[in-house]
């Protein structure tokens, strides 16, 4: 997979962005090890859902997005960090954890986010 949706949250219009572009320049700030890549992993279900299917959701979609990372070379030994919102839904952005990633991405300490899209 070498392209990658990104989601401009100013105006929220998805384009597409060149994964592999987007990893080499991250890794050109990270040039040794103690720097590695910090990704931030971030997870949502709905109430809507039902109540039985959130957990098993956010654990279904922890799973798919650990694996995409292991099978991706590019992110091996990347600092991983785990925003979820549980039972929160998506049609708005007041949701405690896509808050804390938000702030964490403007002061600088998140360089890549990876999520499941419906």
């Amino acid at each position: 997979m070498n392209n990658a949706v990104a989601r401009n949250t100013a105006t929220t219009v998805d384009k597409p962005v060149n994964l592999n572009k987007a990893l080499n320049g991250i890794k050109a700030r990270h040039t040794n090890s103690v720097n590695r890549i910090n990704l931030a992993i971030y997870l949502r279900i709905s109430k809507d859902d039902g109540n039985n299917l959130e957990t098993q959701s956010i654990a279904n979609q922890r799973d798919l997005i650990r694996n995409f990372i292991a099978n991706h070379s590019d992110f091996a030994g990347a600092n991983i960090t785990e925003y979820v919102d549980d039972g929160i839904t998506g049609s708005h952005t007041d949701r405690e954890a896509y808050k804390r990633l938000m702030a964490d991405v403007e002061n600088g300490v998140i360089d890549c986010i990876v999520v499941k899209d419906a």
